[in-house]
């Protein structure tokens, strides 16, 4: 028999008590966690060359959109654009505490996250993987033996920049070969399940990853990046 559910909202007189809720409980600052060894200056520098390489690139789009990125002055920026300056700590920061097999969700402002979460995942990849990465867009300086980790990972990270940028001008390069856009770019091949136009709608989608996570007892975890205010959806 089907169950009624009644949906009404009770106007009823009460009370609803909640539990203390703890706020701003980190402590140490960054010169500490040096000291303990949770950092290292190393690590610091490549997690602030990740928030300026986002910054850059949000900048970049925010001029070309008005006609002021002078190598392509002039030119008609189609679509939305939806940036995320402003909140490069937080992508940078979420996706450098998970491991780079784990899963994130996106918002609509998604271009950082899905950065963040690149140059995270890349980072950790071995010489095949970036190669098989590359694939046939592998440079030809790039296939000697003379080749080093550091030149793969360069060129993975600038492709991975390329493919983002390429996505947004609705390119074939693109990550969804041009058709998802900043607001629905993804990369599952490395745990990015992609960037949401409604507002909340990734929460849905985290929560089954990680569902799938626990069912496969893969030990994957799933970031949803999503405002408090998205919740009311």
């Amino acid at each position: 028999m089907p169950v009624a559910i009644d949906s009404m909202p009770v106007f009823e007189p009460g009370e609803i008590t909640f539990k203390t809720i703890p706020l701003f409980q980190t402590r140490p600052t960054l010169e500490e966690l040096i000291e303990q060894g949770v950092l290292n200056e190393a690590r610091c520098l490549e997690l602030l060359e990740q928030m300026l390489a986002i910054r850059i690139f949000e900048e970049m789009i925010y001029a070309l959109r008005l006609g002021a990125y002078e190598p392509l002055r002039g030119f008609e920026y189609r679509g939305p654009t939806h940036l995320s300056i402003g909140q490069e700590a937080t992508s940078v920061g979420g996706c450098a505490a998970i491991e780079p097999g784990d899963y994130i969700t996106s918002t609509h402002r998604g271009h950082g996250d899905g950065i963040a979460k690149g140059f995270t995942a890349i980072a950790a990849m071995s010489d095949e993987q970036l190669k098989a990465r590359l694939g046939s867009g592998l440079g030809t300086t790039q296939q000697d033996e003379q080749t080093t980790h550091e030149d793969l990972l360069e060129e993975a990270l600038e492709d991975h920049i390329f493919r983002t940028i390429a996505e947004l001008f609705g390119k074939e390069d693109g990550y969804c070969k041009g058709r998802g856009g900043g607001m629905h770019i993804a990369d599952f091949s490395v745990g990015h399940l992609g960037a949401n136009a409604i507002v909340g709608g990734s929460t849905g989608i985290a929560a089954g990853a990680g569902f799938s996570s626990r069912y496969r007892e893969s030990g994957q975890v799933t970031l949803s990046f999503v405002g408090d205010g998205a919740y009311a959806n």
